[in-house]
């Protein structure tokens, strides 16, 4: 089996969830992202309103939550209401997003594609870093700094955008 960056259709797949997420109007890409995660037909999105629904493809490397925002006050569910709240990525199984390499990323390289205007380097094994679209990326990096052991994906106040229109994972760079 290939490493999980030399996939590309894998690694198209981890770019499009971390682009997702709290993104609005995605009804139409629920069911393509569903049977990608092995859920059977009609079971993602959830048909009951759910606060946080959350759903695992270990042998992808992916888990994600959908939420509702109406969960508290809706009997049914439109489709079109239902929000990606966050995707975590396990690096020995799935490609990372923006560019990212599981193995030998370090925080500073990290920061150079992610944040390339920040100069500080936190000392810790998880770093967050903000996008500029309100995206938070959560990466704690393995013992010693080198190489990636889990990355989360979601965005800052529940700000809920439009998809994006291009392949791009991290706007304007």
């Amino acid at each position: 089996m290939s490493a999980p960056s030399e996939r590309p259709e894998a690694r198209a797949w981890s770019d499009r969830l971390a682009g997702l997420v709290w993104c609005t109007g995605i009804a139409d890409q629920l069911p393509e992202i569903g049977a990608w995660l092995g859920q059977p037909a009609g079971t993602f999105p959830p048909s009951r309103p759910e606060r946080f629904a959350p759903y695992a493809a270990p042998e992808r490397g992916v888990a994600l939550r959908l939420h509702y925002p109406f969960w508290n006050r809706a009997t049914t569910c439109d489709p079109d209401q239902w929000l990606i709240a966050d995707v975590t990525f396990d690096p020995l199984r799935a490609p990372l997003p923006f560019d990212l390499e599981a193995e030998g990323e370090t925080v500073e390289s990290a920061t150079g594609k992610l944040d390339p205007d920040r100069d500080d380097f936190p000392a810790t094994r998880t770093s967050t870093f903000y996008l500029d679209d309100d995206r938070a990326v959560t990466i704690v990096f393995l013992e010693g700094g080198r190489g990636i052991e889990t990355l989360r994906v979601t965005r800052l106040y529940g700000a809920v955008r439009f998809p994006p229109r291009s392949g791009s994972a991290v706007p304007g760079r």
